[in-house]
């Protein structure tokens, strides 16, 4: 299994660094994704095996949310316990929009994984 990482959106602030401080200390490797990489596979963003750049430049028109975000990849389940554990321990406030990367959607870029997770958030009431 390759190193745990944590891809963060809209996470530079106060609350994205107490995460980077909890990721520091579970050794979890940490990137904040920007908008222009928004359009990339989330495999690719991951640096998983099998995925290629999309070469879209940072001069076309992106897509963009303003929602916090974070995408777990190559987490066990029991580093996926302690961290969410941890998260709550920590006081650090919920991101609302969270995923877990899957076959299905290391093929989606960030703009459909956030669609999805709205769609997934309004269909539960939240």
């Amino acid at each position: 299994m390759e190193q745990p990482k944590l891809l963060l959106y809209n996470l530079t602030n106060a609350k994205g660094n107490k995460i980077e401080k909890l990721c520091n200390r579970l050794t979890i490797t940490v990137r904040h994704i920007n908008i222009p990489e928004y359009k990339e596979s989330i495999g690719f963003l991951a640096g998983l095996p099998g995925t290629w750049e999309t070469g879209l430049t940072e001069n076309e028109n992106t897509d963009t949310f303003e929602d916090e975000m974070l995408i777990l990849v190559d987490f066990t389940d029991a580093l996926l316990n302690t961290f969410l554990k941890e998260f709550r321990i920590q006081h650090i406030e919920p991101v609302e929009l969270k995923a877990i990367v899957t076959a299905q959607n290391r093929t989606w870029n960030s703009m459909q994984l956030h669609e999805e997770l709205n769609r997934e958030r309004k269909a539960f009431g939240r």
